[in-house]
C-alpha cells in the first residue's frame, strides 16, 4: 500500500444459507434468486485504498457546502484547509474555516462537522473519529450596492 492511503477491511465472505446450498428456498421448492454475477461482499470484490488526498477533497466539498462557511479565493470548495491523520484508531480531521459574520459560532461549527462526517461516509465509507474546527476569521458580508 503505497504511503497516504488507507485501506478499507475486507469483510468476512457470507456463508450460504442450507436453502442455498441446496439450490433451493424460493417459494414451493423453486431455486432462489440468487445474482452470482455481482458479489456483495467486499472479500469476493476485493481492497479499496483511498488516498489523503482524496479524503480531503471530499471533506472540503462537505465543509463547503454549509452556508455558514466563506468561499476563499483559489484555495478550494469552501475555503476550508483540511488536514488528516490516521494513527491506526480511525480517521483525526482538522478543518481551518473562515466563517460569515454574523452566525451562531457553536451551532455553526457543529452544522460543519456533520456535513464533514456524513460527506466522508457517503462518498469514502470511512468514518471521521474525530472532526476538529478551527475559526481563522469571522468576516461579514457586505450587501450589494445598489447603484
Amino acid at each position: 500500500m503505497t504511503p497516504g492511503a488507507h485501506r478499507l477491511e475486507r469483510a468476512r465472505p457470507r456463508r450460504p444459507t442450507a436453502a442455498e446450498e441446496a439450490g433451493t428456498g424460493g417459494e414451493e421448492g423453486r431455486p432462489s434468486q440468487v445474482d452470482r454475477a455481482a458479489p456483495d461482499d467486499a472479500g469476493e470484490r476485493g481492497t479499496l485504498d483511498i488516498r489523503d488526498q482524496v479524503l480531503r477533497k471530499v471533506a472540503r466539498q462537505a465543509a463547503g457546502e454549509s452556508p455558514h462557511v466563506l468561499p476563499s479565493g483559489g484555495s478550494g470548495p469552501g475555503g476550508a484547509k483540511v488536514r488528516i491523520s490516521d494513527p491506526g484508531d480511525g480517521l483525526h480531521l482538522r478543518l481551518d474555516v473562515a466563517l460569515r459574520y454574523p452566525c451562531r459560532v457553536r451551532s455553526a461549527v457543529a452544522e460543519i462537522r456533520e456535513r464533514v462526517r456524513a460527506g466522508l461516509l457517503r462518498a469514502t465509507g470511512r468514518e471521521a473519529r474525530t472532526v476538529d474546527v478551527r475559526i481563522v476569521a469571522l468576516r461579514g458580508v457586505s450587501p450589494a450596492r445598489v447603484e
